[in-house]
């Protein structure tokens, strides 16, 4: 499995900025992505985030297309001949 991080300044779920992280499988497919939202620190000064499941993989390929992200080829995922 193959994991790829875009910057977004809105989610699709909740409208807050975060990072979305886009699962692909061996074939280069998209599995499912998230978007981490950082909420602080905790206690003992860890980071903290709050995720948010997207859902709509159609909807995410068109996002991730006008932000000009490169979704992988089998090639480069590694899966040569």
């Amino acid at each position: 499995m193959k994991i790829k991080c875009v910057k977004l300044d809105k989610c699709q779920i909740c409208g807050k900025d975060g990072s979305c992280q886009v699962f692909f499988n061996k074939q280069g497919e998209i599995k499912y992505a998230i978007v981490r939202h950082y909420t602080g620190l905790n206690e003992s000064k860890k980071p903290q985030f709050n995720y948010c499941k997207l859902e709509d993989l159609k909807q995410l390929e068109t996002l991730l297309k006008s932000l000009n992200f490169q979704i992988p080829t089998v090639t480069a995922l590694g899966q040569n001949g």
